[in-house]
């Protein structure tokens, strides 16, 4: 009877290792962002009453289903920056090219790590990135203005896109109520980002441009979904299987 037994729930055990698989959807936004302005990204919460819709498609399993998981990524992108240096000094000087963002206010979700350390802060959307040129002496061009030449005494930067932020795994077994529900996730932000340039003599000067800016967010659930009917169907017959083997070696 020990065999009979053992063969009977090893099926089972099978089964029930499917009936649990994870499964998971992803909601993205990318907004644009501009200068000194809050912009707002709503992200749709986990809804365990109805099926969740997405470009994808439904998601009819996450009825009645267990979220395990949640993802967590947002970030600033800053893009088509410029900043051109023209040296009129009779020096050689270096030249700093600049591109920023500041971020005024930022508020969104609760995102504690399993350490209860925040994943995504107000720090992490700052940037500063920055490009160091050796300027040659003034060409001869006017001197007291800025002046695009082809000489050493000019030089341009443009680093195309720039991203900061951070991404992590919330301790949703702490918080998945606040990523569980009917409506929605709202995460907004205000930012300043400017281009500038610095040197290390005197008549330096520089040309630069406002960027664009984009407020990125993504939400991923990871969650168990309600096991189909036919797979209860199939444990119910495994069971009925087991019952006979057990009957017969009886």
């Amino acid at each position: 009877m020990n065999t009979y037994k053992t063969l009977f729930l090893l099926p089972l055990l099978a089964a029930s290792s499917v009936a649990v698989n994870a499964a998971t959807v992803t909601f993205t936004d990318t907004v644009s962002m501009p200068n000194d302005a809050d912009v707002t990204i709503l992200i749709t919460q986990f809804d365990t009453t109805n099926d969740i819709d997405t470009a994808a498609g439904p998601y009819n399993s996450t009825v009645g289903a267990t979220l395990t998981s949640v993802t967590v990524t947002v970030k600033t992108i800053i893009s088509g920056a410029n900043v051109q240096m023209d040296n009129d000094s009779v020096d050689a000087q270096t030249g700093t090219a600049r591109v920023q963002n500041l971020v005024n206010s930022y508020s969104g979700p609760v995102t504690p790590n399993a350490g209860f350390a925040a994943i995504v802060e107000t720090a992490d959307m700052q940037l500063n990135a920055s490009q160091a040129f050796n300027l040659g002496a003034t060409s001869g061009d006017t001197v007291g203005a800025f002046n695009v030449t082809a000489a050493s005494d000019y030089d341009t930067w443009s680093p195309g896109a720039l991203e900061a932020g951070d991404s992590g795994v919330v301790n949703s077994a702490v918080y998945a109520a606040t990523y569980t529900g009917t409506g929605d996730l709202t995460f907004t932000i205000n930012s300043t980002y400017t281009t500038s340039a610095s040197f290390s003599g005197t008549n330096g000067f520089f040309q630069g441009n406002t960027p664009t800016g984009q407020f990125f967010v993504e939400v991923t659930y990871d969650y168990a979904p309600v096991p189909e009917p036919s797979t209860y169907a199939a444990l119910l017959g495994l069971a009925a299987l087991g019952f006979v083997l057990v009957h017969r070696r009886r």
